[in-house]
């Protein structure tokens, strides 16, 4: 058991809880002769659905599951001059993994495929273990296919977007991992298939902002601790606001507070934090398709945030149902103004891209 201080970072206290009952891993691991590999998400069975089936649940994004796609292969021990495994990450859904290269910079690796028994146990049972019953069922079945409604291949268009526009971002990339003697006893877990990895939100990475930018990045929570008791400590009202608008015009519901990090900017004696949003899942997701939950959409409340990604922002105010908190803590003075000028700036920035500039994996079967 670890407890890891969520300011620094670092483990503050660590015990055995059962002694360790495994043995390093010794796989044989495949040679790989070729530096790139064709691979899908999904299985063409696990896509392959009935019409009354796509009549409840739409079409979703299936197809782009289950086409395999070209990714370069990726060693860890090269990898950003070489990393190594810190540990296991991941929120209700997602698989993830802390990697660290010798410079201290961290970075996280995601599955692109989501764990569908890890979300039934996080979402439902969480006073009970339950998760390996729920192996290989008809409803982690359907849980899988409801994750087709996120894009699994959409956050590599945030990159060249939010260039476009001047919004803080990080850098994902496609990558395959096979399994390897660099990710240890993780091999148990993870390797052997597609992943988006990228910087992590963590001090160091320089490379995400330019003039003043001190290398240091912190949470949420952190960052409202610091302006509630030092008044030469601010958010930059309009940056933030424009993240915001930017959110609305890719669709990306899935804001609370722990989507953001934050980067600081030395100025004029001042210190001021800008917005780097992360975890773009969900951009361009059409979770409402189908009959279910385009019914739910419009009957229940809560679910208005799931509403498919169109031309027209239909429900401002139930799409930003999440990120509405910290809406109000941030925007304090800024006036309408504020926002045209945004407007301007990402209508003016956005008509610059064409579909051709977004990174998007190729596939020999389109």
């Amino acid at each position: 058991m670890k407890f890891i201080s969520s300011e620094k970072d670092e483990i503050e206290y660590q015990t055995e809880v059962l002694p360790k009952n495994i043995e390093d891993l010794d796989y044989k691991f495949k040679a790989i002769e070729t530096d790139s590999i064709s691979t899908s998400v999904y299985t063409t069975e696990e896509t392959q659905k009935s019409k009354f089936h796509e009549f409840l649940w739409g079409k979703r994004f299936r197809k782009q599951y289950s086409i395999p796609v070209k990714a370069k292969v990726a060693l860890l021990d090269t990898l950003y001059g070489g990393v190594t495994p810190v540990r296991k990450g991941g929120g209700t859904q997602s698989r993830s993994l802390r990697l660290k290269n010798n410079e201290g910079k961290q970075y996280v690796m995601r599955a692109v495929r989501k764990n569908e028994t890890q979300y039934i146990q996080a979402a439902f049972f969480k006073n009970k273990y339950v998760e390996e019953s729920f192996k290989n069922t008809q409803s982690s079945a359907l849980i899988l296919d409801v994750f087709t409604g996120a894009h699994p291949y959409a956050p590599l268009t945030i990159p060249t977007l939010s260039d476009a526009i001047g919004v803080y971002h990080t850098n994902p990339q496609l990558l395959y991992v096979p399994k390897q003697k660099t990710l240890n006893n993780f091999n148990n877990e993870f390797g052997d298939e597609l992943y988006l990895i990228e910087e992590h939100g963590s001090d160091g990475h320089f490379n995400l902002a330019g003039e003043h930018f001190t290398g240091k990045i912190i949470s949420t929570e952190d960052m409202l601790r610091e302006i509630s008791s030092d008044e030469d400590v601010m958010v930059d009202e309009a940056s933030y606001i424009k993240a915001r608008l930017f959110d609305m015009l890719i669709g990306d519901w899935d804001r609370h507070q722990d989507q953001w990090r934050w980067l600081q900017f030395k100025e004029n004696k001042k210190t001021i934090y800008r917005p780097l949003p992360r975890d773009r899942d969900q951009v361009f997701s059409k979770m409402s398709d189908g009959f279910l939950f385009g019914t739910a959409i419009k009957a229940i409340p809560l679910a208005k945030i799931l509403r498919k990604y169109e031309d027209d922002l239909k429900d401002v105010k139930g799409f930003n149902t999440e990120p509405f908190p910290l809406d109000m803590t941030l925007i304090t003075s800024a006036n309408k103004d504020v926002w045209d000028q945004q407007v301007k700036i990402i209508t003016q920035g956005i008509t610059t891209v064409s579909y051709t500039h977004l990174t998007l994996p190729t596939s020999d079967l389109v």
